[in-house]
């Protein structure tokens, strides 16, 4: 019994082998990788797209923000809700006050509103190819923002805190 303690072990290690395996190594990751979604002050996969395009046009980066995102969520239900699709509400409420509302303090904003569109890129595309829309996505003067979607209603707000 004892020499089979013995020769057991020996004879499983004699079928452990180590193969070396070809790993390939892709490029390297940028040296100021864009932010993953983890909360404020990262970006998703529309961010992404957004400072792509930003970058192309030498502006600088955008983050998300929740209290901007809040503020496009709640357009974009009232807007749902009520069937009207505008900046400003029946009421007359505009961007800058639905961002006051969310408790963002803001020195610049701006918002794009889209219908229609079935996905991110899609509606990106679609400000891009839209010349006011456009100006707001690459506004070098904003730094954050937030996007909501309800049903085929998108809003998009920018903006830069005081």
């Amino acid at each position: 019994m004892r020499l089979l303690a013995l020769i057991l072990p020996l004879a499983l290690s004699a079928c452990i082998a180590v193969v070396p395996v070809y790993v390939p190594i892709g490029p390297q990751p940028p040296d100021n990788p864009v932010p993953l979604l983890s909360g404020p002050g990262a970006v998703d996969s529309f961010g992404r797209r957004l400072n792509t395009e930003r970058a192309r046009a030498g502006t600088g980066p955008v983050v998300r923000n929740p209290m901007l995102e809040a503020a496009a969520m709640a357009h974009a239900r009232d807007m749902a809700g009520r069937g009207y699709f505008a900046h400003r509400s029946p009421e007359g409420r505009g961007v800058g006050d639905r961002a006051r509302a969310q408790g963002y303090v803001w020195c610049q904003i701006a918002e794009n509103l889209a219908q229609g569109q079935t996905g991110e890129a899609q509606v990106l595309a679609d400000w891009m190819a839209s010349t006011g829309h456009r100006r707001n996505n690459l506004r070098s003067n904003v730094d954050e923002y937030g996007l909501a979607r309800v049903g085929e209603t998108w809003v998009l707000v920018l903006g830069r805190r005081c």
